[in-house]
């Protein structure tokens, strides 16, 4: 079969072999979309996705291992597997308010170990603000749901040193919160406004 973007360990941008690859990125008007590993390796900080942009592809920023926050806006409809697989900096995610739910993929943790885990499980996450429901995609239901992982989407026990603590804050577009959605996330307070109105498993 033609070669994969995965099949490179890297991606269009990157140089993985330095861990630092491009630093700087502005996304113009008429990208339409974050192509499958299109930044896999980049070494940014931070990165604006515009409003117009409408599907993350798998892999598109896994190993940006100097990424420390992202905000996925509400245009955004879909979020593949591994999209943000060991960004072991990225501290901060807010997914932005919309009335249509976020499709969410899941980290198969590289191509050595296959077991899925949540979509941040290598991401010390100490800031979430949700803004809309999530819907998981990429996962066969009866073998790796998330009641398989031993953590919740937005969980990283990888990263679970007893000092880690998160805050949640949940807007007022969300309407569901699924089953083990943050299990294993280290919460002192949280606050579920009445929009919510159903708890899962």
């Amino acid at each position: 079969k033609p070669y994969t973007p995965d099949d490179f360990g890297e991606g269009l941008f990157s140089c993985c072999a330095s861990s630092t690859g491009v630093t700087t990125i502005v996304i113009g008007e008429q990208v339409p979309e974050i192509y499958p590993y299109m930044f896999n390796g980049c070494g940014m900080e931070t990165i604006e996705i515009p409003a117009h942009i409408s599907k993350i592809g798998n892999g598109a920023f896994s190993k940006c291992t100097n990424l420390t926050s992202i905000t996925i806006p509400a245009t955004v409809k879909y979020a593949g597997s591994d999209a943000f697989y060991d960004t072991y900096s990225l501290k901060s995610i807010i997914i932005e308010d919309s009335d249509e739910p976020l499709q969410l993929g899941n980290s198969y943790g590289g191509l050595v170990n296959t077991i899925q885990r949540g979509a941040f499980y290598f991401s010390p996450l100490t800031n979430i603000y949700l803004g809309r429901d999530i819907d998981y995609i990429d996962y066969d239901d009866d073998s790796f749901s998330p009641s398989t992982w031993d953590e919740g989407v937005f969980a990283s026990k990888h990263y679970d040193d007893g000092n880690l603590e998160t805050t949640l804050t949940i807007g007022n577009k969300v309407t569901s919160l699924l089953k083990w959605m943050f299990c294993g996330v280290r919460l002192r307070e949280v606050t579920i406004p009445a929009n919510v109105k159903n708890i899962a498993d």
